[in-house]
């Protein structure tokens, strides 16, 4: 499997976002509108960024934080628990 990193800073685009945070674009831009997730940057009429330190933070706030994870960066251990969610979702089916 390819590692995809965040960059440092700068923005990201709608399909860059969703690598990282595994939900739909409805269930994504749903959830902008609902505030649970950060609100876009417009920089012209049909194009919306997001800021990556954002999209960092959002990612920091789901990831649990203990002992054995400080060495992880706080989106890979959000990567790492959705996939490990999303897994005994499909056992549990």
């Amino acid at each position: 499997m390819e590692t995809i990193n965040l960059p440092e800073t700068g923005f990201l685009r709608l399909k860059q976002i969703l690598q990282f945070i595994p939900v739909g674009e409805t269930t994504w831009r749903l959830g902008v509108k609902e505030g649970h997730f950060p609100q876009s940057v417009r920089v012209a009429d049909r194009v919306n960024l997001w800021r990556v330190q954002d999209i960092k933070d959002l990612i920091d706030s789901y990831n649990p934080r203990s002992q054995d994870d400080k060495e992880r960066k706080p989106y890979e251990q959000m990567q790492q628990n959705i996939i490990n969610q999303s897994k005994l979702e499909e056992i549990n089916e």
